[in-house]
């Protein structure tokens, strides 16, 4: 008996202590994730906006830097899990889960099905054109 009262009090620990180190959807607040499609891209970022969170949906271009940059209302269904509609460049509507995993892995799903994204590096520099080719021997 004790050493199930033991056994009991451990895994409660062990469980509530995985909890509070997990990050929230609030952590998703400023960061910024590239969507890889087949034309020149889209990007999903996320703001807050009093005591909301945003989604920022930009949509990229060949020609310009951005096409378009929509700002929608996030739903947050959970600690881990949001929702939020979006308009595609083919004008069509479409529902975005977004929700964290284990390891603060950020999962996306456009209409349900999973989407491949990518954490933006933001503080990324490129080198000058002769560095890199010198780097990569081109």
């Amino acid at each position: 008996m004790r050493v199930a009262l033991l056994l009991t009090i451990w895994l409660i620990t062990v469980v509530s202590g995985r909890a509070v180190d997990n990050p929230t959807i609030q952590s998703l607040v400023g960061r910024e994730f590239s969507i890889h499609d087949d034309w020149a891209g889209q990007e999903l970022a996320f703001r807050s906006k009093g005591n909301s969170i945003c989604a920022i949906w930009r949509i990229l271009g060949s020609g310009a830097p951005v096409v378009s940059e929509v700002e929608y209302p996030v739903e947050v269904k959970s600690q881990w899990q949001c929702v939020f509609e979006v308009l595609l460049r083919d004008k069509s509507r479409s529902k975005v889960k977004v929700e964290l995993g284990e390891r603060a892995e950020v999962r996306a799903y456009l209409n349900g099905v999973r989407i491949e994204i990518e954490e933006k590096k933001t503080n990324h520099t490129l080198q000058p054109t002769a560095t890199r080719c010198a780097a990569h021997g081109c």
